[in-house]
């Protein structure tokens, strides 16, 4: 089950939805939520979710981008590059600062993330993707707690 808070969801807008993500506008704290509802989103399909979450923040001014990954089991690998390394730098241009991920409660898919990023940071040194330049948190609720 997933950690996001329904509750704040509720008091959003859904956007879009897909077979794998719902995202969700949540105009008070200009912030947009992609949640996955589903345990793998394939590569192609990714990129076009994420290439639609960009054109919408380009048109919403956003300050906050939360995934919640809590339902994911796993990841295509090349999806976690074209995150880091095409599709985050766009959202940052458009003005999004605040980069926040629910990971799921599933040790295996932390030490596959983890080994990922390790792939990345060789690949390209300066990439930022961990603290400060994206937030880990438990649920949505926290991600608003000091705001």
């Amino acid at each position: 089950m997933s950690n996001t808070s329904y509750t704040l969801l509720n008091k959003g807008e859904l956007f879009l939805a897909t077979r794998y993500i719902h995202a969700y506008w949540i105009e008070e704290h200009k912030t947009v939520v992609c949640q996955a509802i589903t345990d793998y989103i394939p590569h192609q399909e990714f990129q076009i979710i994420f290439q639609d979450l960009l054109e919408y923040t380009q048109k919403n001014p956003t300050q906050i981008f939360i995934f919640d990954k809590s339902n994911l089991l796993t990841f295509h690998q090349n999806s976690i590059r074209f995150f880091y390394f095409d599709w985050k730098p766009k959202m940052e241009e458009a003005g999004v600062k605040n980069f926040k991920h629910i990971l799921p409660n599933n040790k295996t898919f932390r030490i596959s993330l983890k080994t990922t990023k390790d792939i990345l940071r060789k690949e390209k040194p300066t990439i930022c993707i961990d603290i400060p330049c994206i937030e880990y948190i438990e649920n949505i609720d926290q991600a608003f707690k000091d705001n």
